[in-house]
């Protein structure tokens, strides 16, 4: 059962409570971890981007975005409230762009499958080319 999103207001959100952003940081750090080879030597920085918020109501596609030279990932509160699948998704494609900082959308997701072994899916239940999301 879905609930709606506390920044948006739409249904497409689980049910049940958010993570906290110490575990969002975590999951982040793992897939940072793993790409270490391929990403600048520099501790990432997680921050909560309020106009990405506002971004969020007008465009539910809107969780999150980076600043790859920086490490400087910047997520929406409602980031938190998806479920696992699509958080890994969005930041297996955020660390895409770290990576391969030059290559664009479709360069991101290339460059987690070839780096962190990650799969990333649209789901079409958003809207546009849909949510990044892992299977």
């Amino acid at each position: 059962m879905n609930s709606p999103c506390p920044i948006c207001g739409l249904g497409r959100h689980p049910s049940w409570a958010p993570i906290t952003p110490n575990q969002l940081t975590l999951e982040l750090n793992e897939l940072l971890t793993v790409a270490s080879a391929f990403v600048p030597r520099r501790k990432a920085h997680l921050i909560w981007h309020h106009p990405l918020d506002e971004e969020h109501r007008d465009s539910c596609r809107r969780y999150a975005q980076v600043i790859p030279g920086l490490l400087q990932f910047e997520v929406s509160e409602a980031i938190l409230y998806l479920d696992r699948p699509h958080r890994r998704g969005l930041l297996a494609h955020e660390v895409g762009h770290c990576i391969a900082p030059n290559e664009g959308e479709s360069g991101a997701d290339r460059a987690a499958l070839r780096v962190l072994g990650t799969k990333i899916d649209y789901d079409a239940r958003w809207p546009g080319k849909g949510l990044q999301v892992i299977w």
